[in-house]
């Protein structure tokens, strides 16, 4: 996974989707709601930018290193 491609790769999947469950991606879009744990924050922020997401909800765990 690259950055680069995030976008890319979720619209890849929306269309995946979409054929599986033989919808139209405005149907799938249209109250779109998402969720982005760790690397995948950063995806799905990218991907509801793009698509106009209605909610997003963006979990990341920090790990701060304490140096006495």
């Amino acid at each position: 996974m690259h950055p680069k491609y995030l976008v890319e790769s979720s619209f890849g999947a929306l269309k995946a989707l979409g054929l599986h469950l033989n919808v139209k991606q405005n149907d799938l879009t249209r109250r779109l709601r998402l969720l982005g744990h760790s690397f995948g924050g950063g995806a799905a922020l990218q991907f509801a930018a793009a698509v106009d997401a209605e909610r997003i909800v963006l979990i990341a765990r920090f790990q701060r290193t304490w140096r006495w």
